[in-house]
């Protein structure tokens, strides 16, 4: 029996929205409405993960995004609201559909049935990627000295004739004395990918990416680089999911 949660600050949306949600599964369970971000906020803190959260993306007190700097959610999220101009937004979280009013209810019968996806060993698993710490500095050493680089200041890491060398969004470049599965290992996956053996890529730094032959891609950077990076065949759908997978 799956449990829903509406986030929802209008009845009337909320009171539709659950008579729809009752005719395609009627043994659900459907908590709600939460109507504010603190109301939402209190109750995600206190009480089991529901299966999937219905929210709207205007609550009274503001947008719901705010939720999200104040709780871990990782319930699949499906996203209700009259503006198509947060999509993007949207799925920057853990959004798994994203519905415009009025919503179609075959569309909702499409939404709810995508959290089967999200098995309870990817909600465990995200739960632990959530409390892993990664680091937010690295220490470069030059002569006897320690300068520390802040992660989010790293556009790439990459190995050059067997050294490793990081490249900052301004362009400076240092030497790491470690090996690239050494520091990868240490680096937030969410906002790293080892695109091959010598490249470990920021996803900020993405400018484009190109279809090439043989279904590679070839990655194109904000910063200046002395050879192509490439996403192999095999790769390339694993790394278009991680650029548009929800942290």
């Amino acid at each position: 029996m799956n449990t829903y949660l509406i986030i929802e600050d209008e009845m009337a949306a909320f009171k539709l929205l659950k008579t729809n949600i009752k005719k395609l599964e009627p043994s659900c369970i459907i908590e709600g409405p939460l109507q504010t971000i603190e109301e939402s906020v209190e109750y995600l803190k206190n009480n089991p993960t529901p299966d999937v959260i219905f929210m709207d993306v205007t609550l009274a007190d503001g947008s719901s995004f705010a939720i999200f700097d104040e709780v871990d959610v990782v319930a699949p999220i499906v996203f209700t609201t009259a503006y198509e101009e947060y999509a993007i937004s949207a799925f920057n979280v853990n959004a798994v559909d994203y519905l415009l009013k009025p919503i179609d209810i075959e569309k909702l019968k499409h939404a709810m049935h995508k959290h089967a996806v999200w098995s309870r060993n990817q909600i465990d698993a995200m739960r632990q990627y959530k409390s892993k710490k990664y680091k937010n500095c690295i220490l470069i050493q030059k002569l006897d000295r320690l300068i520390p680089i802040e992660t989010k200041e790293i556009a790439m890491i990459y190995l050059n004739t067997q050294i490793v060398q990081i490249v900052t969004f301004d362009g400076s470049t240092h030497i790491l004395n470690s090996t690239l599965e050494e520091i990868y290992n240490q680096l937030n996956p969410h906002i790293f990918y080892r695109a091959d053996r010598q490249h470990i890529i920021n996803r900020y730094a993405i400018k484009e990416i190109t279809n090439e032959l043989n279904n590679k891609l070839s990655v194109r950077l904000n910063i200046r680089t002395d050879e192509s990076i490439f996403i192999s065949k095999i790769k390339a759908t694993e790394f278009k999911q991680w650029l548009t997978e929800t942290e």
